[in-house]
């Protein structure tokens, strides 16, 4: 076990925790790789006879390499928003990183280095990690870092170059709701006709959106035909930065899709616009306001000038 002082209590864990950025705000944290990302989605420039990036997981051997120079990387399947990394040695002999650093993607092809807010006119941020093959140390990044692929660039080694990560990103509870005629549909109830989509064999309702099957969607009326978007609320408990939309026909720009964040705090209802940016195969939405509690809500217009245009996920 490990002694750890946090706000004047000291507690015995065997979780060493980077103080060093230890102002991200999440309840909830969210493992990555153990929750469903697949052996194929863990690649690396080199192996150790049979210690391959697969075993990499917390629940693995380690991944090993004799490589100089070596990298591990990981292909999240989306954009989200990354908070915090776990490393931790091979737990047979005393093999462990001591340090690392980070390069981060959103299309596997142009990369950047995750930098030291403290020091910018530094180019990366050289990550602090064990010193020992039995305690995870745990490391946060402040601000999260955006991104669907992450590469892990071990440095200063015990032995032999081992270990085995975990990524986390803040779990965030979000309730659907759809706007349609003056009338407001919970995340249950069944929408509209004008909102479903030929290949269902049912009506569409708000949490299609949220369930995370791509192949139930919301479909999203044209211009010109009533009601002449999809008028959309989500009500969430955590910390909003980036989501994303995933769907057929939606045109990632401002005159079709409209996102703004309200200021729940505020007793005027005020509202402040998000910012777009197409993604490859989304469009992904930043709302910077600052909310004085864990809880968000966010009014999504969309609209469409061809048929056959719908959402089928929004990430966060």
């Amino acid at each position: 076990m490990m002694t750890l002082v946090l706000s004047g209590l000291t507690l015995l864990v065997g979780l060493d925790i980077s103080t060093a950025s230890y102002s991200v705000d999440c309840l909830n944290l969210s493992p990555l790789i153990e929750n469903g990302v697949k052996d194929i989605k863990l690649t690396a420039s080199n192996s150790y006879q049979t210690y391959f990036p697969s075993e990499s997981r917390m629940s693995g051997f380690s991944w090993c390499t004799e490589e100089v120079g070596p990298w591990m990387q990981i292909d999240l399947g989306y954009s989200m928003s990354i908070i915090a990394i776990d490393t931790m040695g091979y737990e047979e002999e005393e093999i462990f990183v001591k340090t690392y650093k980070l390069q981060s993607s959103e299309d596997g092809k142009t990369w950047m280095w995750y930098k030291n807010e403290e020091n910018p006119d530094v180019c990366m941020k050289i990550f602090e990690g064990n010193i020992d093959e039995i305690n995870v140390v745990r490391n946060y990044f402040d601000p999260p870092i955006q991104a669907r692929f992450m590469k892990f660039y071990p440095l200063e080694f015990k032995t032999f170059i081992c270990v085995r990560w975990e990524l986390y990103t803040c779990q965030i509870h979000v309730a659907p709701s759809v706007v349609s005629s003056g009338e407001t549909f919970a995340a249950e109830d069944a929408l509209p006709s004008v909102y479903s989509i030929p290949e269902s064999h049912r009506r569409a309702i708000p949490q299609d959106i949220m369930d995370g099957n791509s192949s139930t969607c919301i479909g999203i009326p044209m211009v010109g035909q009533p009601p002449q978007e999809l008028s959309i609320r989500l009500d969430g408990n955590g910390i909003l930065t980036t989501f994303s939309l995933h769907g057929n026909g939606i045109q990632c720009d401002e005159g079709h899709v409209v996102a703004m964040s309200r200021l729940t705090s505020n007793c005027c209802g005020e509202s402040k616009l998000c910012t777009l940016a197409e993604g490859a195969d989304e469009c992904q939405v930043t709302c910077t306001a600052q909310f004085s509690s864990r809880e968000f809500s966010v009014l999504l217009y969309l609209t469409a000038d061809i048929g056959g245009s719908h959402l089928c996920e929004v990430r966060f």
